[in-house]
């Protein structure tokens, strides 16, 4: 889809946007103007997809193989990549003790290991192009600390400080890398953690207590950051992390 907004004329790649932040994003990217390939490794994404007149493909962010093959398809689609949202990611609940490593290497592998594939995928033609705006989703849990999320904070972490070291290395060819790092936010992904156990529910909640406005964040306030981030509007910012997280951090 194609038009008049703030996103007119760019070229726009989401992972992981069958749902949640990814879904909310891709349809305010298409009503902001933005031609789009959407991949996930659900195929729900497809539905989504033909709803905003975009192309989907079937990708494991965690996969070398796939994540090239979706960049072949992105840019024979699109002609080139002017926005790269790499948001694709998973959470497994435990603590540093009770994390198995197979656990570990599958979240590492989706949120970290797949957020540097993606990146690598894209970032030739995006040069060549001359430039243009790498997201990342990253967490609030990216920057402190909190019980039995161990391969998940630690793969967030890992998210700002490799869009760091990305804008570093390419902020003179056009570049520009940021990461995104929403707190709690009711996602499809919150919603399966909350309803396993009524335990997991309350910690939860008093999670999302903890914030200074008392609530979970939507997905569509996160896709407004994501929005920034992708247009013009954001042209002198890179390097950062931009926290969405009803001010979690900030007390």
């Amino acid at each position: 889809m194609s038009g008049q907004g703030r996103l007119s004329h760019k070229r726009a790649i989401i992972t992981g946007a069958a749902s949640g932040i990814g879904e909310a994003s891709a349809r305010l990217y298409a009503a902001e103007g933005a031609s789009l390939v959407l991949a996930d490794i659900d195929p729900k994404g497809a539905s989504v997809a033909r709803e905003l007149d975009a192309e989907f493909v079937r990708c494991d962010v965690s996969s070398a193989a796939d994540v090239e093959r979706l960049a072949a398809k992105a840019l024979e689609r699109l002609g080139g990549a002017d926005v790269l949202f790499a948001n694709a990611g998973i959470a497994v609940e435990s603590s540093v003790l009770a994390t198995t490593e197979d656990d570990w290497q599958r979240v590492l592998g989706t949120d970290l290991t797949g957020v540097w594939l993606t990146c690598r995928a894209f970032l030739p033609s995006m040069l060549a192009n001359g430039g243009g705006s790498i997201i990342a989703t990253a967490s609030q849990l990216g920057l402190v600390g909190i019980a039995n999320l161990a391969a998940y904070t630690a793969a967030k972490g890992g998210v700002i400080n490799l869009m760091r070291s990305l804008a570093a290395e390419h902020g003179r060819d056009g570049i520009r890398a940021n990461a995104l790092c929403p707190g709690p936010t009711w996602t499809p992904l919150t919603e399966r953690l909350t309803h396993r156990d009524g335990a997991n529910e309350d910690a939860l909640h008093t999670v999302a207590e903890r914030t200074l406005l008392g609530r979970f964040g939507r997905p569509e306030e996160l896709a407004s950051a994501a929005l920034f981030l992708a247009s013009d509007e954001s042209s002198y910012v890179t390097g950062s992390a931009l926290v969405v997280d009803g001010g979690y951090t900030a007390v």
